[in-house]
């Protein structure tokens, strides 16, 4: 949606865009660690307050959330289970 301004579900072209969007996901895993008696930072990743921009499609509710700044992303340090989906090939030697 970003890149061609249709819903790649619906094909639709009303595309809403939401910038400064917030991590629910992170309070909720928050609140559920501080019942468990764990700290905040237990769950989740350490980098949640990197800036996202969403996209919402108007027709069928699709939505996209993008990183504004992947190349700042520690991947390694990213909390939970991690993979590349096309892993980097290995230095050619």
């Amino acid at each position: 949606m970003r890149q061609t301004k249709r819903c790649p579900k619906c094909s639709g072209s009303r595309i809403g865009v939401v910038t400064g969007v917030f991590d629910h996901w992170k309070i909720s895993l928050g609140a559920m660690a501080d019942s468990l008696g764990l700290p905040p930072d237990a769950v989740g990743t350490s980098q949640s307050d990197l800036e996202r921009t969403a996209y919402l499609c108007a027709d069928c509710g699709y939505y996209e959330t993008y990183v504004s700044h992947p190349e700042k992303i520690d991947y390694g340090q990213l909390r939970g289970k991690f993979a590349w989906l096309n892993p980097p090939a290995a230095p050619f030697r």
